[in-house]
């Protein structure tokens, strides 16, 4: 399973940086760049705590590796839905919304 680093803080998921999440799901279906790609997993800590002690992995644990569903068609690391990427970065630090954020480590396929 990938590496996943997750640098937006204003998950409800977002733990030191990882994901307390046992999977998460990268969209962007028609991306051909990282700006068109979206966290589809976020969810924002407004308003939200009681969800934290239901929706995770591990009680009061963060997730190092976990796996990461892809629809993403035209990233390299895209194999059948799922992201073959060691090392996984999503970036949204600010974000308020999915839309705010992105998978910094998508990369356009060889034509």
């Amino acid at each position: 399973m990938p590496k996943l680093h997750c640098n937006v803080q204003n998950c409800l998921y977002h733990l030191q940086n990882y994901c307390t999440r046992n999977r998460i799901h990268v969209q962007g279906c028609i991306a051909c760049t990282d700006e068109e790609t979206q966290c589809g997993t976020f969810k924002s800590k407004q308003g939200e705590e009681h969800l934290f002690l239901t929706e995770f992995a591990r009680y009061n644990d963060a997730n190092e590796h976990l796996s990461i569903n892809c629809d993403c068609v035209e990233c390299r690391y895209n194999y059948k839905d799922l992201c073959t990427k060691d090392d996984v970065d999503i970036n949204g630090y600010n974000a308020k919304n999915r839309q705010e954020t992105k998978c910094d480590s998508f990369e356009k396929r060889y034509e």
